[in-house]
């Protein structure tokens, strides 16, 4: 059997890209053939597809360009204008990208195409005549998304894959049925005996619902205690700017180190004591899996996703999303009871080890595959 994974992010290096490989892996483990199509350029696929197995598609809406910004722009105007022109309006945006990943399952005698990203993102792939389309729901975003999508959806995709419970949940309110649950996985990284190097770490986009500004404001709290507070912020958006000026109304510029986007990521998570992931909402929340893998202790809002992962006081700890006074205890806390933060970090361990590992998640995706 031949897989075609169509990839539609724009950062080449994100979640979804690293989950297209983690898929990838699952897949080749139960002996399908995968090829994936991206529509922006990506070093993290191209090191670890064949090359002849890499498909580049232009998309108007998905690659990345001036030109895209403009129609993401028009069609999302459209379409809340005119939901019921939603099939229409995909068939005729996406037409040159339908027609040429059609053509690719021609040639390569495709059997399967996945849809990496999210329903309303990939619904056009729907479109696709006389393939079997299986699809992942890896956000909580469906704005826009409508019940004409939603029935057009189920009538056309063997099974949606959502990444949580509050993924499958979100998704089942939109309408989509046939939601088969399958958590992301992460590797399991060896302990170092590293120094640690830093007390908090926080590793995410920048942007406004990632929630960084209240981890900032909750260290402006924390360095009254601990003036030596070293806190490492990892990523890249278009909120920096934003932060790196917050940072210093709140005079917490010695504290904070933001160090943009890193590959070895998880270096860092390993020679930190907590990881902190404060956003506003979480498809899933990958790094607090990667965080868990490392045995180091995590902290997150009590929204959808996170909560799916974080049990309060037990593998992790909650926190009210925006609410940095009381961010700022529960990291005052573990900073300050080492026992409490290693039986934290301990637990987070075996959690990740009994429901986060490549075993597990291989095992529920060939579940899915075989049912289709």
């Amino acid at each position: 059997m031949k897989v075609l994974i169509v990839e539609l992010g724009t950062s080449g290096k994100g979640g979804s890209f690293r989950s297209a490989l983690d898929l990838k892996v699952a897949l080749e483990a139960i002996g399908l053939e995968v090829h994936i199509v991206i529509v922006n350029k990506s070093e993290l696929i191209e090191s670890s597809f064949a090359s002849s197995h890499i498909h580049r598609l232009f998309d108007p809406i998905y690659s990345t360009s001036c030109l895209q910004i403009t129609l993401n722009k028009i069609t999302f105007g459209l379409l809340s204008l005119f939901p019921s022109l939603t099939i229409l309006l995909n068939k005729i945006i996406h037409y040159r990208s339908l027609q040429h990943i059609n053509k690719l399952i021609t040639d390569l005698k495709i059997n399967a195409v996945h849809c990496n990203n999210q329903p309303n993102r990939d619904f056009f792939l729907t479109l696709l005549p006389d393939i079997k389309i299986l699809m992942h729901a890896r956000s909580l975003n469906g704005d826009g998304f409508t019940k004409a999508q939603a029935r057009a959806l189920n009538n056309r995709v063997r099974s949606v894959i959502a990444v949580s419970q509050s993924a499958a949940n979100y998704w089942r309110a939109k309408g989509i049925e046939n939601i088969s649950i399958v958590q992301n996985y992460s590797k399991l990284f060896k302990s170092t005996n590293d120094e640690v190097k830093n007390d908090i770490i926080y590793v995410g986009r920048l942007v406004k619902e990632k929630g960084v500004d209240t981890l900032i404001r909750a260290i402006s709290i924390l360095k009254n205690n601990h003036p030596h507070l070293k806190v490492a912020i990892l990523g890249e958006g278009h909120s920096i700017d934003e932060l790196k000026s917050l940072a210093k109304k709140l005079d917490v510029e010695n504290q904070l180190h933001f160090l943009g986007y890193v590959d070895q990521r998880i270096s860092y998570i390993q020679q930190s004591k907590i990881l902190v992931l404060p956003s506003q909402r979480e498809g899933f929340g990958r790094t607090l899996i990667e965080a868990m893998a490392c045995e180091v202790a995590v902290v997150g809002s009590n929204v959808e996703g996170i909560k799916d992962i974080i049990q309060d006081k037990i593998n992790g700890r909650l926190f009210e999303y925006n609410n940095y006074q009381e961010l700022a205890l529960v990291l005052k806390e573990l900073l300050d009871s080492e026992r409490i933060r290693i039986a934290i970090a301990q637990q987070g361990h075996q959690s990740y080890l009994l429901n986060y590992t490549s075993k597990v998640f291989n095992r529920k995706i060939k579940e899915v595959y075989e049912r289709i």
